[in-house]
């Protein structure tokens, strides 16, 4: 459902065009039965979650629920990226692309958390660091993990010796990468639009 590269090679997007339908339309179709899927998932997901911690006291209720959206909002964004990509990609090249591009993303973000706990100190480093990480989506995060690993070092289930592994995790999410993360949803929707539009079939 959420990829265009099947009904392009079916040959489905012909008949479909046939119709009184626009490209745009049709886009915008695609576009929302796959975010409501998307957020309906997380929905059952999110609800099964705060169910659990209900049961265990729930004393982390607003933390485990912006985790989970901030999941959700990232599965998106990651979404809209397959689905552009699959106007030109069959759909397991453009699915591969994704997850390369996820992970590096992921590595960019964890050394980004480093460069901010002064785990790594060299200049150029540090530099090439930030450069890269305004060039990828900011991952979205909560403070679970964070709390997860802060709670096991407490409690004495985690022991360490020298660097403090909660140095290589995000902080939270703040306004500046929700910011960021609504501007390359934008970007990459404007963009989804465009090569539809402009698709030969």
């Amino acid at each position: 459902m959420t990829v265009i590269n099947h009904d392009l090679d079916s040959g489905a997007v012909v008949s479909i065009f046939a119709k009184p339908m626009s490209r745009s339309s049709y886009t915008a179709g695609k576009l929302m039965a796959a975010v409501s899927l998307l957020l309906l998932i997380a929905s059952i997901f999110t609800a099964g979650s705060l169910a659990v911690v209900a049961a265990n006291g729930g004393s982390v209720y607003s933390v485990v629920f912006w985790t989970l959206a901030a999941l959700a909002a990232n599965i998106v964004l990651l979404m809209l990226l397959l689905m552009l990509l699959t106007v030109y990609l069959n759909n397991v090249v453009a699915a591969a692309i994704v997850l390369v591009f996820h992970y590096i993303g992921g590595q960019v973000i964890t050394l980004n958390a480093m460069v901010q706990h002064n785990v790594i100190t060299d200049a150029i480093a540090r530099t090439l660091i930030d450069i890269a990480y305004w060039g990828v989506p900011h991952e979205l995060t909560g403070n679970l993990q964070r709390q997860i690993f802060q709670l096991q070092i407490d409690t004495g289930e985690l022991r360490f010796g020298g660097q403090n592994p909660i140095d290589r995790l995000p902080d939270a999410s703040g306004a500046v990468d929700i910011w960021f993360w609504f501007a390359y949803i934008v970007a990459i929707t404007v963009l989804l639009f465009w090569s539809v539009r402009r698709k030969q079939v």
